[in-house]
């Protein structure tokens, strides 16, 4: 299982790849809405992105109307730097046609379709944009823990091809896992996917970790993950 590294847009992006390739199998990328790096420090990226595995993951706060230009724009870079997959949340404020529409205007098969926690949170909503978009799923796990539909999530296993790890607590998600016994339980549920792994995990219980702190944690995240999947 490849175990990937969940960047901090707000930092450096060339700090923020450097740290994956030394700690992680492979870098999510996503961008801050107006993607504010220039050309100089996207091709210093591709270049340090030449022997790594990148998954790209357009900016959540996109909508398909106004942005489609940074949408589009988002899509040349990263296949600039070879992304194997592209991430997008379906919009909520959008009925399934609209999104089906939108996500087939964009011709793009390596396209990621993320579940959500509101109208595509639920799995029968997501399949029916996977069946006609002929899209493949990213399976995240908090947002399918917040609606109680991993199972059934789990049942289109030919379609993830990429997972989001986090813990949920309630509505609370995207959370360092507090229970061992709950992370085991999932990494024995996808274990046997052929899905890349990012960890997706930027808080605790109260609040937004600081850089430093979220690294430190992730690393042990990662540590304590290889040793479960080792047991199970």
């Amino acid at each position: 299982m490849k175990i990937g590294y969940f960047l901090d847009f707000h930092l450096n992006l060339l700090e923020e790849i450097k740290f994956a390739k030394e700690n992680f199998d492979f870098i999510e990328i996503t961008f801050d809405y107006g993607i504010k790096v220039n050309n100089e420090e996207i091709e210093k990226a591709s270049k340090l992105l030449e022997d790594f595995l990148v998954i790209g993951h357009f900016n959540w706060n996109l909508e398909p109307e106004k942005d489609y230009k940074e949408i589009e724009n988002s899509i040349k870079i990263f296949k600039k730097f070879k992304a194997k997959y592209m991430v997008i949340h379906p919009k909520n404020y959008l009925s399934s046609e609209e999104n089906i529409s939108f996500l087939n205007s964009l011709k793009n098969k390596t396209i990621l379709i993320e579940n959500m926690s509101e109208t595509y949170g639920k799995s029968e909503a997501i399949k029916q944009l996977l069946e006609k978009t002929k899209l493949n799923l990213c399976l995240d796990i908090g947002h399918a823990g917040k609606t109680n539909e991993l199972e059934n999530f789990l049942k289109l296993k030919d379609k993830i091809k990429h997972i989001h790890l986090h813990y949920n607590i309630d509505k609370k998600d995207h959370l360092f896992f507090t229970d061992e016994s709950k992370l085991k339980e999932i990494l024995f549920k996808i274990k046997e996917l052929n899905a890349t792994v990012s960890l997706e995990m930027f808080k605790d219980t109260e609040k937004i970790l600081n850089p430093e702190e979220r690294k430190r944690l992730l690393l042990i995240e990662k540590n304590k993950i290889r040793k479960l999947l080792q047991r199970l």
